[in-house]
């Protein structure tokens, strides 16, 4: 695809302009401020409905819509209007035109195979800010905005979602594990060993079991019954003390929080809540994230997936973006709420189990009772039910606990555990059968509570695994081919950059490097090390880092397709010599791209005319630019008409100061088509002088040389046309420099000076007359050499009316 042309009308600062870009590489010149990016973000939005400058962080309520009309038409968006016409995989021209009423929407004709393939994205305009999501972004961003570029943004969501399933299984296998090691943790005390091994647990219970005259179990299976062959016989029931008595501990420690480990989570839970209750509004909002995220996937039509209404796509797309990362920080800090009441829940509900299990143990015996536990169980109830997960009741609640997180007061408890443990130690005493009858078959309750805790762990455990594997494979696979892709890119940009640093930096490279969801990005510093672009390359070398991987970017995804490419002010921090070499690096690597420049650099304009990126024919100079008008393009007749207007209002000095400034304008254009040598001034600001004489000596000796080719091929008749030339040069010449010191006098404040309009009329057309030396009276074409650099060869204009060979016959 290459423009043809481009009609902006009361658009953005620009209220009527057009463009005739011919499908060839243009370079927009002027100052800040005179107009320039309003024709960039014509392109833009003619071919994507979007204007980047208009969108992302920052821009609050800015949309196209409202901010993409000129400012006097805000109230009428359907006038401001951009008409594109373009060249589409070379099947002649279509016309695409496009609105900001309806900026999703455009008409293109005519309607044929090509048009129907009519799908640009705005990743061909390219500007500073652009630059700067390569170069400076943290790997994560950097990421993102490389894959989006690449058309392979669904790697990152596909590796996100894997993530957040593998999260979630480490979240429950976290609980199962907790649950695991309550259960481990009772079976041990029960045995009284403290690890937990088939040869230890078959030691312990093999002599009850002899007790008992039972067969000794010789193997621990899941399927083994450790109380197998136990009967139950109408003897006595006795209470088994030691049991009893390890229960009254346990509730006890829960109970007073010996170990310190619930105060610990509920105050790391409280803080968390704090957190979170700084940003009331957010969290409220939450429950859109869901909505958000399945909405952004459906972004990919001219109406909002949410309101089906009109939108700006990446408006939308960046609107919608910018409020999943505020809710993701809110939502991960919730999760972690959440987590802690989990684990909360779990110590409750383990002590409810044990005063559970108390009261069964003591049901037949009243002395025993702990009336205070049914206070225990029921509050307990009430913070492990579901209820309690609602954040408010659960986070009032701990508040006001003490301890365990329950509301008493520990004096409450001392006196009554105390009576307990002593009359538990005067219960009567079993014999060594109904004290071995008992250890089996409480011992295979905990047994069969283990083997159930451990199967949920186990599963829990390989679900985890299993996520943790697939995301592996998935990072693994994904990386090594995106690292290879990344290999491709990273040679073509070291060896844009060779290209263009030849000078101090021939040797250098540079590493991008895919790491899970991230975009390593390191280069060579002087044969130092690589670094971030950051670390020690001056501002001008990021700026070149940046075009150059956005070019091998676009090379590697468009490859030959890479025809049009919009370069908005990117190179303004680098030096001038390298902006000569990215001249020759855009013409010899993509000789077929049809390159739109904007630069306020006049130096790099002269630069690309000399390289013949462009050429003076698509060279477009923005003198100013006012809201009334729009941007100013500099033109010969409307200036020698504006100087016309000024003389004729008797406003002398105005029209002295419009002619230099235009003067200083067309010498300076009139000395790069000749390839006039004028001393290099940085600053721009040349002095009349410098520039009259350079051009009038260069093109003096031009005509020599085109004199002396004539005489060479003995051509007498252009002899003496180039003869005649020569002359009126010298004499136009005279006359302007003998009228110099009126014009002078006229820009600055001079006491003394005072000029009629006549007197100032032959100092208008003495320059006058010497500006036409340079020109066609055919074409009206300032004349050029070819070629623009080396050694030139000819002397003419656009039409070949002049045509003047420079070389002699050998």
């Amino acid at each position: 695809m290459k423009i043809d042309s481009l009609s902006i009308r009361n658009f953005r600062g620009i209220k009527d302009l057009t463009i005739p870009f011919d499908k060839k590489s243009w370079v927009i010149h002027g100052r800040n401020g005179s107009g320039k990016s309003g024709v960039i973000d014509a392109i833009e939005f003619g071919l994507s409905g979007t204007i980047g400058r208009l969108t992302g962080e920052g821009r609050g309520t800015v949309s196209v819509k409202e901010h993409g009309p000129h400012v006097d038409s805000k109230e009428k968006p359907q006038e401001a209007e951009i008409v594109l016409s373009l060249d589409l995989n070379g099947q002649g021209d279509h016309k695409v035109t496009r609105n900001c009423n309806t900026p999703s929407k455009f008409k293109i004709t005519p309607e044929n195979q090509a048009s129907k393939l009519f799908n640009v994205g705005n990743e061909i305009v390219l500007s500073r800010r652009e630059i700067l999501k390569f170069i400076l972004t943290e790997p994560g961003k950097r990421s993102k905005e490389v894959q989006s570029l690449l058309k392979i943004e669904k790697l990152d969501e596909i590796r996100s979602a894997l993530q957040t399933l593998k999260n979630k299984v480490g979240r429950n296998l976290s609980a199962e594990t907790q649950e695991f090691d309550r259960a481990k943790t009772k079976l041990k005390e029960w045995l009284k060993i403290e690890e937990l091994s088939k040869e230890k647990v078959l030691e312990v219970v093999n002599k009850h079991r002899a007790v008992l005259q039972l067969n000794s179990l010789l193997d621990l299976s899941d399927e083994t019954k450790l109380n197998e062959g136990v009967k139950e016989g109408n003897t006595k029931q006795f209470l088994n003390k030691a049991e009893l008595s390890n229960l009254v501990g346990g509730i006890k420690n829960s109970l007073y929080d010996v170990d310190g480990s619930f105060s610990d989570l509920a105050k790391q839970y409280l803080d968390l809540v704090e957190t979170l209750e700084k940003k009331e509004d957010e969290l409220k909002k939450l429950n859109r994230l869901g909505f958000y995220e399945t909405g952004l996937k459906l972004i990919s039509q001219p109406e909002c997936p949410f309101c089906e209404n009109e939108w700006e796509q990446d408006d939308l797309r960046n609107l919608i973006e910018q409020k999943i990362k505020e809710l993701s920080g809110i939502k991960n800090t919730k999760n972690k709420i959440d987590q802690h009441i989990q684990k909360l829940k779990i110590k409750w509900r383990g002590l409810k189990t044990d005063a559970e299990s108390y009261e069964q143990k003591i049901a037949k015996n009243p002395n025993l009772s702990f009336s205070e536990l049914e206070k225990v169980k029921s509050d307990l109830a009430v913070l492990i039910s579901e209820q309690s997960s609602d954040s408010d009741t659960f986070k009032n609640a701990i508040r006001g606990m003490t301890l365990f997180g329950l509301k008493f007061e520990k004096s409450q408890f001392d006196s009554k555990f105390l009576d307990l443990e002593e009359q538990i130690k005067k219960l009567p005493e079993k014999s060594n059968e109904e004290v071995s009858r008992e250890f089996l078959v409480i011992c295979q309750e905990r047994l069969d509570n283990y083997r159930a805790s451990k199967r949920k762990y186990e599963y829990q455990k390989k679900k985890d695994q299993l996520t943790s594997t697939i995301l592996e494979k998935y990072n693994g696979i994904t990386e090594v081919h995106l690292n290879n892709l990344y290999t491709e890119i990273e040679k073509d940009f070291s060896r844009f950059y060779q290209i263009v640093n030849y000078d101090d930096e021939a040797d250098f490279t540079g590493n991008l490097v895919a790491d899970g969801g991230a975009l390593d990005f390191k280069v060579d510093f002087y044969d130092r090390g690589k670094f971030p672009p950051a670390a020690y390359h001056s501002e001008g070398h990021q700026d070149g880092m940046g075009l150059c991987l956005y070019l091998a970017l676009m090379k590697k995804i468009l490859g030959d397709n890479f025809t049009l490419a919009i370069l908005d002010d990117v190179l303004m921090s680098i030096d001038e010599s390298h902006k000569k070499s990215f001249c020759k690096l855009l013409k010899k690597e993509f000789p077929n791209t049809q390159f739109i420049i904007t630069t306020h650099d006049k130096y790099w304009q002269k630069q690309m005319i000399t390289e013949e990126l462009v050429t003076h024919a698509t060279t477009l100079h923005f003198k100013n630019w006012s809201v009334d008008t729009g941007p100013c393009v500099w033109n010969e007749k409307d200036s020698w008409e504006e100087v016309d207007g000024l003389i004729q209002d008797d406003k002398i000095p105005s029209a002295s100061h419009s002619l230099r400034r235009f003067l200083e304008y067309i010498v300076d254009d009139i000395s790069v088509r000749i390839a006039a040598k004028i001393p290099r001034n940085p600053s721009g600001d040349y002095d009349m002088g410098e520039l009259l004489t350079g051009a009038t000596s260069r093109y003096g000796d031009l005509l020599k040389k085109a004199i002396k080719s004539a005489r060479s091929w003995g051509n007498q008749n252009l002899v003496d046309t180039l003869e005649s030339e020569k002359n009126h040069l010298a004499e136009c010449l005279k006359k302007a420099n003998s009228e110099a010191w009126g014009m002078n006098a006229m820009v600055h404040f001079n006491s003394w000076a005072d000029m009629d309009q006549n007197a100032f009329r032959e100092i208008r057309n003495a320059y006058y007359n010497l500006v036409q030396i340079f020109k066609c009276d055919s074409c009206n074409t300032l004349l050029h050499v070819v070629p623009i650099k080396g050694n030139s060869e000819i002397l003419k204009c656009d039409c070949g009316q002049k045509n003047y060979n420079l070389k002699s016959k050998s």
